[in-house]
């Protein structure tokens, strides 16, 4: 790659992501470092192999996520809101958001690589390195860091070793009447069954955690690093353990989807499936291709009985919504003791 061609990579992301030089050139120097031919342009990288162009995206969207995130979650903030707190920060793009509106901000992660990202994303913006190596499961943390007004857990929660134990330890970290927002990945949805959200692997969070490894291990060479999928009434049942109420807003994701949208979402489930057959023939596991298919068989037998019981039963079709046309599940956690957040607001 030219010196040139460089150039005119790192100014064709930051026009397309809005993001600044220091994050733009960090990253696209990672990037090329995992290929030996050296990319000429934007287009090249974006038309790579999936799910080369997802991760890219991810990554450099960091900051559109950030506001995105801080716009949907500003009708929900407490009344003085000052400090925030995004564990796992990542490449720091709720940071910046929330600077950018007044919060003093503080990231903590455990990946290295990500931290460095985090903070040229941050001194893009002026912010100096509010982003620290730190593991929300320290319990020391609240000595360490202070409370936080709003505290977020934002595609992070799928991939910790004690789901329990990092809401506790986040918990401790709030400030009376603070607030945490979790982004929740819904293994069931369709859109997550067809295209899952980490690896694009067809099928992939139908299954349990060591048969997703072993599907996830014929494609890559990396680290497996999610955990468990639960169910939504597992998160808040963990959240009432510890003495808070939630409920679901809406953030990092559109409101659930309409029924009418379920034959096309349906008819995408089906190409899917024959993009999997075509992709794992010959190179996936036999038996690890048959626990796709019977576990998509059980799914889809489930998914008929929920959707043929919905119009008898009305208050069942925000469920049905919920489990098969969300694919974030974004679950905001109070003490209603000291959140001023009426029984109505559910």
């Amino acid at each position: 790659m030219t010196v040139l061609e460089q150039e005119m990579i790192i100014s064709a992301v930051r026009e397309r992501y809005g993001v600044g030089e220091s994050f733009a050139r960090a990253f696209l120097d990672y990037w090329q470092g995992g290929y030996e031919k050296p990319f000429a342009s934007l287009d090249e990288i974006l038309d790579l192999p999936a799910p080369q162009p997802v991760w890219f995206n991810f990554a450099m969207s960091a900051n559109q996520r950030g506001q995105q995130t801080y716009q949907a979650l500003a009708p929900h903030l407490p009344p003085g809101a000052r400090r925030y707190l995004d564990i796992g920060c990542g490449y720091g793009g709720s940071l910046v958001a929330f600077a950018r509106a007044g919060f003093e901000v503080l990231g903590i992660d455990i990946d290295d690589l990500l931290l460095g990202f985090a903070r040229a994303n941050c001194q893009d913006h002026g912010l100096g390195e509010p982003a620290l190596h730190a593991s929300i499961l320290d319990d020391g943390l609240p000595v360490r860091l202070g409370s936080f007004d709003v505290i977020t857990l934002l595609a992070v929660i799928e991939h910790v070793p004690d789901v329990l134990q990092t809401l506790k330890n986040a918990l401790d970290l709030l400030a009376p009447g603070g607030i945490l927002v979790l982004d929740i990945p819904n293994k069931d949805s369709l859109e997550f069954v067809v295209h899952d959200p980490h690896y694009d692997l067809f099928g992939l969070t139908l299954l349990e955690r060591p048969e997703a490894q072993a599907y996830f291990e014929e494609f890559f060479t990396v680290e497996y690093n999610v955990g468990d999928f639960d169910e939504l009434d597992v998160y808040q049942g963990h959240l009432r353990a510890c003495g808070y109420d939630s409920r679901l807003i809406n953030l990092a994701s559109a409101p659930p989807g309409r029924l009418r949208s379920l034959p096309r979402r349906l008819m995408s489930l089906g190409r899917g499936y024959i993009d999997f057959l075509a992709r794992t023939d010959g190179r996936l596991e036999k038996s690890l291709r048959r626990a796709v298919q019977r576990r998509l068989v059980r799914y889809l037998l489930t998914l008929g009985a929920d959707l043929f019981r919905q119009p008898l039963v009305p208050s069942d079709e925000r469920s049905f919504q919920l489990k098969y046309l969300t694919s974030i599940w974004t679950l905001m956690a109070y003490n209603r003791a000291t959140a001023g957040i009426s029984k109505d607001s559910h």
